[in-house]
């Protein structure tokens, strides 16, 4: 069949619509709320079917056609292809300049290579590239490449919006930067470089914007973000992040159809390779768990892990017997109760660090402190997982669970950096297990949560390429870690 692709800088179109794309275009999204408004209490994992599909007036019923986001053009037409169908694309895009190649300068290990792979495929995309291979580098010299259009840059997050803001003034003196959101004065988007929080992009010109770099992709694809980003239909936009789509609710190909297919990778195993970020070492500590029913999700992390009695004892012991004492480290942890208890345990060398805790003039001091490595351990919510360079960081605890998603991707970023005498980074992790004949209970039991998500991150962690290692005693975690990180 002869299928015709329809492709702006908005939309693709597709004429016809053959049932075999609408099912390759529907996603199941899941998200962790309470099903019964009248018990908020009882919070539980809900899937819904998705499509990304919308049916464009037909007709008749065999001349069906509908629309989707610009982004999966690329999909769509490689599986049509597949499928066996004739594609014809028909690019009614308006015109972009040339990239200036030839001007972005100052890169190290094959930077250049990734970042002109990009550039050169000429249509909006996905950059990827493990945390600490320089994202702020790749931006500002894609801003050195296409001079003189309107550009915002846009991230999640007040600290990373000014780091941003002030990492492009210092590289670009010559341009006119701006900020809006994060703390910035400006108003209004300039006609230059604007950088601005995805949340403060109401405040900037849809039809004035031809380039839209997006710092962490993966979080503009919200209820709230996603409608005010796919306004800015005249814009050219890339997205540059460690996490491309994974996300908690399935909702990656989102991502991609908003931004576009992934014009070029990098890997952390090739990244290690290069050079240009340090080996990173997964100690996955074994905790046999009953298998018992614990209640909802929430209790039985609250149970086994955020408030647990051996878990605190075993962290703690880490922190004082194997990690060497001028060692810094950040132990990520879910909410306040559970930053408190493992405080307990760890003693006046713990350092809380949460938000909601902190006003803004506690938080930049929080982060002077980090910087400087007066802090040795420290107690964390995501507010540290993105966005944020701690050059001293040698180790990190997950202590919050979770899936394979994007926050569980980054944390391990924050320890990879290279620096003289360094060996590797180091990550402590639990590898959730049934106890001897626990294996065949109840798959109910909300115990089994943390059993799979664990094997979740295990499986993510191989793929990522880190180097692991399953441990099942404190004392061969001593030796391991003597042997393979000092």
């Amino acid at each position: 069949m002869n299928i015709h692709l329809l492709w702006d800088d908005c939309a693709v179109s597709v004429a016809p619509l053959i049932p075999e794309l609408e099912r390759e275009l529907t996603y199941r999204e899941k998200s962790f709320k309470a099903p019964d408004p009248n018990k908020p209490w009882d919070r539980r994992t809900v899937y819904t079917n998705e499509t990304v599909l919308r049916p464009l007036p037909n007709v008749s019923p065999e001349h069906r056609s509908a629309t989707t986001y610009q982004g999966l053009w690329l999909h769509i037409k490689t599986f049509l292809e597949q499928q066996g169908h004739t594609v014809y694309l028909h690019d009614n895009r308006l015109p972009f300049p040339k990239p200036k190649l030839e001007v972005m300068s100052g890169f190290r290990f094959k930077q250049k290579q990734l970042l002109e792979t990009a550039l050169q495929a000429d249509c909006s995309g996905l950059i990827g590239a493990p945390t600490r291979y320089g994202k702020t580098f790749l931006i500002i010299n894609t801003l050195k490449a296409y001079p003189n259009i309107p550009t915002i840059v846009a991230a999640p997050g007040k600290d990373l919006v000014k780091q941003l803001y002030d990492d492009i003034r210092q590289a670009l003196p010559q341009r006119d930067v701006v900020m809006i959101g994060g703390g910035g004065k400006a108003k209004y988007q300039n006609d230059d470089i604007t950088v601005a929080s995805i949340d403060s992009l109401h405040k900037c010109e849809p039809g004035k914007t031809r380039l839209m770099l997006i710092d962490e992709p993966h979080t503009a694809v919200t209820d709230s973000r996603l409608p005010i980003v796919h306004e800015f239909h005249k814009a050219r936009r890339l997205g540059f992040g460690a996490t491309l789509d994974e996300r908690y609710d399935n909702r990656g190909i989102l991502v991609k159809g908003l931004f576009g297919p992934v014009l070029s990778e990098r890997t952390f195993a090739e990244a290690v390779q290069e050079g240009a970020v340090a080996p990173l070492r997964v100690f996955m500590l074994e905790i046999g768990l009953d298998i018992l029913n614990y209640g909802d999700h929430s209790r039985a992390y609250k149970t086994l892990l955020y408030e647990n009695e051996k878990i605190a004892k075993l962290v703690a012991r880490i922190s004082h017997e194997i990690l060497p004492e001028d060692w810094q480290a950040i132990m990520f942890i879910k909410n306040e109760a559970q930053a408190e208890h493992f405080k307990q345990h760890i003693g006046d060398a713990g350092t809380i660090a949460m938000a909601k805790k902190m006003t803004s003039k506690e938080r930049l001091q929080m982060t002077h402190a980090m910087k400087s490595n007066e802090i040795k351990r420290c107690l964390a919510t995501d507010i540290y997982a993105t966005g944020v360079t701690f050059n001293h960081v040698r180790a990190v605890f997950n202590l919050s669970g979770g899936g394979p998603y994007a926050s569980t991707i980054q944390k391990p970023g924050r320890v990879v950096e290279v620096r003289d005498g360094k060996r590797c980074g180091v990550l402590f992790d639990f590898n959730f297990v049934p106890k001897a004949g626990e294996e065949h209970k109840s798959k109910q039991s909300s115990a089994w949560d943390l059993v799979r998500e664990s094997k979740q991150r295990l499986d993510c962690y191989t793929r990522k390429g880190y180097d692991i290692q399953i441990i099942k005693s404190f004392s061969e975690l001593n030796e391991s870690f003597k042997e393979l990180c000092l």
